[in-house]
């Protein structure tokens, strides 16, 4: 399928679905392969998960990795209870990543080697775009974990149609990020914001002050504990430890966000 819309881009769909059994006794979950151009013309692949059908109204979830990770690898583990809560995910592979959690990063792949991370920015915007003419006119949330959340505070400041709400977890901002930090544009979002943190993470001075700048601006700061870096902390593996707290908040601000419910 090649979906233009005018708006000098391509997206294709993979015409191989892969089905995956569900944990939750629910259908079983169709993993579609997409790609897209984004504007300097680096060819973005991800991961549809979803109940499996092509016409929907459910809200989509565009949700972007961190450092050294991709899609699928970060975000299988997070997909079924998204789909489960009425939710379905596009896990991007953004150009700066790698094979962190077990799975290939197909952009890099494409590319030959990974990127910076601000450097990743343009992917974002492209799968932002991909998404809306995957599913026109449903609620678009975008999600990042490290390097990615403080890319889509940046996305969200862009107030791009449709984009609802956007959850930020871990959001980076040392060194790497000095060209595109959260916090130069954070105060011009005026969509719903949840940032959330581990505990652990709370006890760097960069942290509590960049926390105490978003609340300041009328986002939602949440510090999970127990909890881990980035969209990991959603993950009770990953964070050995019980994660339904985290998951609650999460959950609630999506469907305040999205009038799910």
């Amino acid at each position: 399928m090649n979906v233009s819309r005018g708006r000098n881009r391509e997206l294709v769909c993979a015409a191989a679905v892969l089905f995956f059994g569900s944990q939750l006794s629910r259908p079983a979950i169709a993993q579609q392969e997409i790609s897209f151009l984004a504007a300097d013309s680096v060819r973005v692949l991800a991961h549809l998960f979803s109940e499996g059908a092509d016409e929907t109204d459910r809200p989509l979830i565009v949700a972007f990795h961190q450092a050294g990770s991709n899609g699928r690898g970060e975000y299988a583990p997070i997909a079924d209870r998204l789909l489960a809560e009425g939710y379905d995910l596009l896990a991007v592979d953004q150009r700066s990543g790698g094979e962190r959690f077990g799975s290939e990063n197909l952009t890099v792949a494409g590319i030959g080697e990974s990127s910076d991370y601000c450097a990743a920015i343009p992917d974002l915007r492209a799968a932002v775009n991909a998404a809306r003419d995957l599913r026109p006119g449903v609620p678009l949330v975008i999600w990042g974990s490290s390097y990615s959340a403080a890319l889509v505070l940046r996305v969200a400041a862009e107030a791009s149609p449709d984009v609802v709400a956007v959850l930020a977890f871990s959001p980076a901002s040392g060194g790497p990020m000095a060209d595109c930090r959260a916090e130069e544009v954070s105060d011009r979002i005026t969509i719903p914001v949840l940032v959330t943190r581990p505990a652990s993470e709370m006890e760097h001075e960069s942290v509590t002050d960049q926390a105490a700048l978003f609340r300041s601006q009328g986002h939602s700061v949440f510090v999970s504990d127990p909890g881990t870096h980035g969209s990991s902390m959603l993950v009770a593996a990953r964070v050995e430890g019980d994660v339904e707290a985290t998951w609650r908040v999460v959950l609630d601000f999506l469907a305040a966000s999205t009038a799910l419910r």
